[in-house]
């Protein structure tokens, strides 16, 4: 099965997706799925080569400014709508660019395997809201990888509340009703790690960002050991 994995970055998010690849290829070192990036076309090339030097399995796909614009679509977490064009592909998984990997993957790829449709780990905190699942990973059938879906969720109107939550609003309307849950191991927030056991987690999530002072002290705030762990990476 030809599974893919993606993530959208841009100049600024470079430094996230460096310490994402190089946590991957530590606790996986036989990875090598090819790993499509959406891209603003101006990602500047001497990131585009630092990210290639990396990983030579690195794909940039510079992502349609212009159309993102007209479709009220202009944030960089809209860009992980291209999933559903990369026809290619039996499954695209996708993750945020700031994420650790701090275990083997094989589960997910085993899991990815299986799923029909879409499917996303739901945030505990927001379990009952309106909005439960977190879309920084996702896994996408190829049922879903065409045209048409590409098209109607760049046309969806997203412009209502909540507001703050962006694609995570996106997908889980979009598709409401029809999103497969997984575990949050695949995808464990850092505002939810008391959640799960720490030997599990298997991919963490920075929503506090390690280059932030004040996110910093966030990050200390929750458990020091996760600032020291994403140092780990520079």
């Amino acid at each position: 099965m030809n599974i893919a994995v993606s993530t959208t970055c841009s100049d600024g998010y470079v430094i996230f997706l460096e310490h994402f690849i190089k946590s991957i290829l530590e606790n996986n070192p036989d990875f090598d799925k090819d790993f499509l990036i959406y891209c603003d076309p101006r990602l500047s090339q001497l990131n585009r080569s630092s990210l290639k030097s990396l990983y030579s399995n690195f794909k940039f796909i510079d992502i349609n400014y212009d159309l993102y614009q007209k479709k009220s679509k202009p944030h960089m977490k809209y860009y992980s709508i291209e999933c559903f064009n990369q026809k290619d592909y039996d499954k695209v998984i996708y993750w945020g660019s700031d994420m650790l990997c701090k275990g083997n993957l094989d589960e997910l790829f085993e899991v990815a395997e299986s799923v029909e449709g879409i499917a996303m780990p739901k945030e505990i905190r927001r379990s009952t809201c309106q909005c439960p699942f977190n879309n920084g990973s996702m896994i996408i059938d190829k049922s879903l990888i065409n045209t048409n879906t590409y098209n109607a969720l760049l046309g969806f109107d997203n412009n209502k509340p909540p507001y703050n939550l962006i694609d995570q609003k996106l997908y889980n309307n979009f598709f409401d009703g029809r999103i497969k849950e997984i575990s949050i191991k695949f995808n464990t927030l850092i505002s939810e790690i008391q959640f799960i056991d720490w030997q599990k987690i298997i991919i963490l999530h920075y929503i506090y960002k390690p280059t932030v002072n004040a996110s910093i002290k966030q990050l200390n705030n929750v458990d020091p050991k996760l600032y020291k762990l994403w140092r780990e990476y520079d």
